[in-house]
């Protein structure tokens, strides 16, 4: 198995396609996101998720829903989770810093959709399905994979933090829970760490990169604009 595999087996064919138009049309909405489209961008992924639970195939299914799910590490809170943050924060300051009602939080985005799709979906996924080595490493590439780089914002959310600890689970969890439902092998976990080790030390730099490049523009008088 190799983690630089791009071929898409056939029965997962549609299934990416589907994903290449939920991507392009995330990229033409939410290019950028801020406070101002919040709200949107969350009810946006959360209807994403009800559609992917229209197929039928677990294998397709599991797919879509962790295709759109990752996109929940965006480092923009949920607009529940946003409200509680603030509402923390003025309760440590003695101050009221909360501009919505908690009390409104039931009528918020269900953002906990999310993590319950993925959750109930590996949890669904037949332990008997017998799977074509083409189809197995998609898998652990495109699920397992993904949901343990895709981690980095909902873990600190989820047990850190605590803004999305109403989720439970994060990705991480998650990753290894289809892990043992998988059968991974130590060969196949001992790729796939060594890949997500260069992948999250090559996000890094980027980090890095950016922060400087900010950095500089403060220290030339050319303030950014967020």
């Amino acid at each position: 198995m190799s983690t630089q595999n791009t071929f898409v087996p056939e029965t997962l064919a549609n299934t990416v396609k589907w994903l290449k138009l939920f991507e392009e049309k995330l990229a033409r909405k939410y290019s950028i996101l801020s406070n101002g489209n919040r709200e949107k961008f969350w009810k946006f992924l959360v209807k994403s998720i009800d559609k992917t639970q229209l197929a039928a195939d677990p294998v397709s299914k599991l797919v879509a829903i962790v295709g759109v799910a990752a996109h929940a590490n965006c480092a923009m809170l949920p607009p529940k989770a946003h409200a509680r943050m603030w509402k923390k924060i003025g309760s440590e300051l003695d101050i009221n810093v909360v501009s919505s009602d908690p009390s409104n939080y039931d009528c918020w985005v269900k953002d906990e959709k999310i993590p319950q799709a993925v959750a109930s979906c590996i949890d669904q996924f037949p332990r008997t399905l017998t799977l074509s080595e083409e189809v197995r490493s998609y898998l652990l590439i495109h699920v397992y994979m993904k949901l343990k780089y895709e981690n980095n914002h909902i873990s600190n959310w989820v047990h850190k933090g605590g803004e999305l600890d109403y989720w439970q689970h994060d990705f991480d969890d998650l990753a290894e829970e289809f892990a043992t439902k998988l059968g991974m092998n130590s060969a196949e976990r001992e790729m796939i760490e060594e890949e997500l080790t260069l992948k999250r030390q090559s996000r890094e730099r980027g980090y890095n990169a950016s922060f400087m490049r900010i950095l500089k523009s403060f220290q030339s008088g050319n303030i950014p604009t967020f």
